[in-house]
């Protein structure tokens, strides 16, 4: 095994990539699977059988920050701060169709 100094310079080059996987492992939990992939505000895919394919968003479809928070702050991800649903009531983003 070489041991020189450029394979202990790759070897510590592990270290913060590993912070990285660590990091983005423990924020899963944050984000909410809701079955549909966006690009800006416009959903790109959606998944069959999944919560955004029950709810009826399509591609194409935009969803805009509600009224009441368009003053807080820019949301590059507007799904970001969205706290989870409750079965059975509606969410309080509103989708503009394709």
């Amino acid at each position: 095994m070489d041991r020189s100094s450029s394979s202990l310079l790759l070897s510590w080059l592990l270290v913060p990539v590993g912070a990285i996987l660590v990091e983005s492992a423990l924020s899963l939990p944050r984000q909410p699977y809701t079955g549909l992939l966006l690009k800006n505000a416009l959903v790109a895919e959606v998944i069959p059988g999944s919560p955004a394919d029950r709810a009826g968003l399509l591609p194409g479809d935009r969803i805009e920050i509600p009224a009441e928070q368009r003053g807080r702050r820019f949301q590059r991800r507007p799904l970001e701060d969205r706290a989870p649903a409750v079965a059975g009531r509606r969410a309080p983003a509103r989708v503009a169709g394709a």
